[in-house]
């Protein structure tokens, strides 16, 4: 049975399943915030449809190395909680960038998809280029790419690194911040302990002025919530907001950190306020993508995509990934029969992840449709 929580707005009623969040007619949920049954019949029709939209690309999470410029203090990927810059190392000697290559397209035939949707992590994805460089063109000998995407923390989106890139293909590009300048420098600095915000903001006009799409993720938690606003500002003067998507997430809960304070009411009226200012400011919210799992990792048995790191180690998820003990296979014997002792999914170190995806997502929709207190 799924997993639901609904709201009943002015305008819309919203529901909030494992899938996705999905538009409903008001009549569809009670006032009491209750799905009728024709409303859960068309909730379970539209997941099966935009499941098998998803499933005409094989999304693939490509990973050159876990190095990184800087040394944020909630890093999911930090192996030793003594040291911010500790981060896993990739095995040596493994696989050609033609075998991961192969690989890919194999299991993208299996699934009996003819392109694959690339998204380049790390580490810092940019402190790779050469091999970024060298594994598209091995993957594009092998299959068609749909998309490309980066996740990266923006320092290093240069003029001349932008315009490789796009050549590449790339299409989407996300860069991240921990709230105002004050607490993003503190949590976001470079080795050196000096700040990123300001490097970052010149960064995002030359990305803001491409044809690449833009969404900014901004980490929130108890300590920063209430001052995001001077950040929404900055990044309202520095680019155009109508074309810049803002997703507004928490930060998971890891080995070495957890925010247990950002779970309370307060925090989630704090944080609908805050969706409320940032679309007031001409920004499109990003509503949580799914409630706790991906296709990637939300099945262990039939595997919905692919995490590959250089060394050509599998992974179910991108929090597991290059962590010691969470390999689920590798490209030279696929996925492993034992896969399912390692498998984790999306924000494993956080239990209640699904629930808070739900509550998240019900919160922006409040807050878009007007019923927000003032920030």
């Amino acid at each position: 049975m799924m997993s639901i929580a609904a709201y009943r707005g002015k305008r819309k009623a919203y529901v909030s399943a494992e899938s996705g969040t999905y538009y409903l007619p008001r009549l569809m949920v009670s006032r009491k915030n209750q799905v009728s049954h024709l409303g859960l019949a068309t909730v379970h029709l539209i997941s099966r449809l935009e499941k098998q939209r998803r499933q005409r690309s094989l999304p693939v999470a490509f990973m050159p190395g876990f190095a990184c410029n800087l040394a944020c203090e909630y890093c999911y990927q930090r192996t030793d909680p003594t040291h911010r810059s500790a981060k896993p190392v990739l095995s040596k000697g493994g696989p050609s960038y033609e075998d991961i290559a192969k690989f890919v397209s194999s299991v993208a035939a299996a699934h009996r998809v003819s392109n694959v949707n690339l998204s380049l992590l790390g580490g810092e994805p940019l402190m790779y280029r050469r091999q970024i460089r060298e594994f598209v063109g091995a993957l594009r000998d092998q299959t068609d790419i749909s998309d490309i995407s980066l996740v990266t923390n923006g320092t290093l989106l240069k003029e001349e690194n932008l315009t490789e890139l796009m050549a590449l293909g790339l299409s989407f590009a996300q860069v991240t911040f921990d709230g105002s300048r004050a607490f993003h420098d503190h949590f976001r600095s470079f080795k050196s302990g000096t700040g990123t915000y300001d490097a970052i903001m010149k960064n995002l006009v030359n990305l803001a002025a491409s044809h690449v799409k833009l969404e900014i993720r901004i980490n929130l938690s108890a300590a920063n919530i209430l001052d995001c606003g001077e950040l929404i500002d900055d990044l309202a003067q520095c680019v155009s907001p109508e074309q810049v998507g803002v997703c507004l997430t928490l930060i998971d809960d890891t080995k070495f950190y957890s925010e247990p304070a950002q779970k309370g009411d307060v925090f989630f009226s704090q944080y609908r306020n805050l969706v409320s200012y940032t679309s007031g400011k001409g920004f499109l919210v990003s509503l949580p993508g799914h409630s706790g799992l991906c296709r990637t990792c939300g099945n262990a048995d039939v595997p919905g995509g692919l995490v590959v790191t250089a060394d050509g180690k599998l992974y179910s998820c991108w929090d597991s990934a290059g962590q010691l003990g969470f390999e689920v296979g590798d490209v030279q014997n696929s996925f492993a029969s034992d896969r399912h002792n390692h498998w984790v999914r999306c924000g494993y170190g956080s239990p209640d992840g699904a629930a808070l995806h739900q509550r998240l997502a019900l919160e922006a929709i409040k807050a878009i449709e007007g019923e927000n207190e003032t920030l």
